[in-house]
């Protein structure tokens, strides 16, 4: 799954739930409008080997598009539920979330480059 920070794109929140054999990463936003719809993207990824990028591991990608008019926290709630029973499902100790808030690209770059499960690969420079 690629999420694409560039700018005029808001960051709502990042969720991250990991174990030694698998992970879950989801991500909310939407392009920074009053009238753009929201986006949920996320994965889920089982471990074939050690490597970050270019690895075996099988992902499972998947996306959702809220109305522009849904509140942001009423999302934001049923991410937290659907990370909270990955959890359960994972048997993790903790579900990883990240308030953002921001369509400022390089700062949403520097808040999630300081995740420990955070990798990222640039594609381009940010204005």
């Amino acid at each position: 799954m690629t999420i694409e920070i560039e700018p005029g794109r808001y960051f709502s929140h990042f969720w991250f739930v990991g174990c030694e054999t698998k992970d879950f990463l989801a991500c909310l936003w939407r392009e920074d409008k009053p009238d753009a719809e929201w986006h949920l993207q996320y994965r889920f990824r089982y471990y074939k080997d050690q490597s970050v990028f270019d690895s075996e591991d099988e992902k499972r990608s998947y996306s959702a598009v809220a109305p522009a008019n849904r509140p942001e926290e009423s999302l934001v709630e049923a991410v937290d539920k659907i990370a909270a029973l990955t959890k359960m499902q994972f048997c993790s100790e903790d579900v990883h979330k990240v308030v953002v808030k921001s369509s400022d690209a390089a700062h949403v770059i520097d808040v999630i480059s300081k995740q420990p499960w955070m990798h990222l690969q640039p594609t381009g420079e940010v204005n």
